[in-house]
């Protein structure tokens, strides 16, 4: 009996280390960054839309047959200089029903992978680059105001971002930008 309770107590404590080893080594520490919004700012387009940003962050408006926003978050990759932390919000019509919106990016094999509805708008949270990734979004609001897109490049670079360690820190700050977002 002696005997099999120290075998007992032996695997135990095997079992003890090698559980606090997988924990100690094995899981990786997740980095978190917390968005303070006093360091934002208000952008009022004047097109119907406005949304918040850092201040550390620049926008540039290009005007053409639509209007768009490149929202800079001026990271750049020691390793690939083709890497970014941008957002694109661009006013690509006038208004239109959800139902015209969906039509046509179904006709383009966009699959709708969210459906939500605001006060004034709906968002559309749709794939793209999924012939080449499978890791893009990209999201339609569409209201009375026009409908708009907004092009998330975050997902298409996670893999190299999250090597870098900042993919987190982008993640929250953009997801930040989008829910800022109003329709005016």
């Amino acid at each position: 009996m002696i005997k099999n309770k120290n075998s007992f107590n032996k695997i135990f404590l095997i079992l003890i280390f090698f559980v606090f080893s997988i924990w100690l080594f094995g899981c990786q520490k997740t980095e978190t960054y917390k968005v303070k919004t006093s360091d934002w700012v208000v952008y009022k387009s004047g097109f119907g839309i406005s949304f918040m940003y850092p201040k550390t962050f620049t926008i540039s408006k290009e005007e053409g047959l639509s209007v768009k926003w490149h929202i800079n978050g001026h990271y750049m990759n020691p390793k690939n200089q083709g890497i970014s932390t941008n957002m694109l919000i661009e006013k690509i019509h006038e208004p239109e029903t959800v139902e015209d919106v969906l039509s046509r990016i179904r006709n383009l094999g966009i699959q709708v992978l969210n459906r939500k509805s605001e006060d004034n708008y709906e968002i559309l949270e749709t794939n793209f680059l999924e012939d080449l990734s499978g890791q893009g979004r990209a999201y339609y609001i569409i209201s009375k105001k026009g409908t708009f897109y907004l092009l998330d490049t975050l997902y298409a670079y996670r893999g190299a971002l999250e090597q870098e360690k900042v993919y987190q820190k982008y993640r929250e700050i953009f997801d930040k930008i989008r829910e800022s977002i109003k329709i005016e």
